[in-house]
């Protein structure tokens, strides 16, 4: 099972499901990220390094299994993905943005997810409500104990 996420139209296709999602950040292209606002990659075994977040990147992902949880940031499950794209790190100087390096870092752990405090993340995709990221949820868990592979596509925009 694919799901498909078009990240211009702000659309998740699951099966003949339509919800509304999207990934929205703060950087320095969009100037909404404050210099103060400093936050570090997330790479597999490396150290973490200032940079500025970019979108979920494109490509076709593995789907894991949900994790339900608490934690008001992804609340009330976050959906895995072995997505990774790589980012420039950032200068810091006095816990503030300076400027880009030539460091190139992998940052990964993108998630779908819902949250109640923010419209934005670094990079995942935020679902719409709670009651969608449950849904999906569970539609990937039934899928997945079947012994379906899913995969998440992620495109820049629908191809009419």
């Amino acid at each position: 099972m694919v799901l498909r996420y078009f990240i211009e139209e702000e659309i998740l296709e699951f099966g003949k499901i339509t919800y509304k999602a999207t990934c929205r950040v703060r950087n320095e292209i969009n100037s909404k990220r404050k210099k103060s606002q400093v936050v570090k990659t997330y790479p597999k075994g490396d150290e973490r390094l200032p940079y500025m977040p970019r979108r979920f990147p494109t490509g076709v992902w593995e789907v894991f299994k949900p994790i339900w949880t608490n934690d008001i940031e992804f609340w009330p499950v976050k959906i895995p993905t072995n997505a990774v794209r790589r980012v420039l790190a950032w200068y810091t100087e006095k816990g503030e943005y300076s400027e880009s390096s030539e460091i190139i870092q992998d940052d990964a752990y993108y998630h779908l997810h819902f949250s109640r405090d923010s419209i934005s993340t670094l990079g995942c995709i935020r679902l719409n409500s709670a009651n969608d990221a449950e849904q999906i949820a569970r539609r990937i868990e039934g899928l997945q104990a079947a012994g379906h592979q899913v995969l998440l596509e992620v495109v820049e925009n629908r191809r009419y």
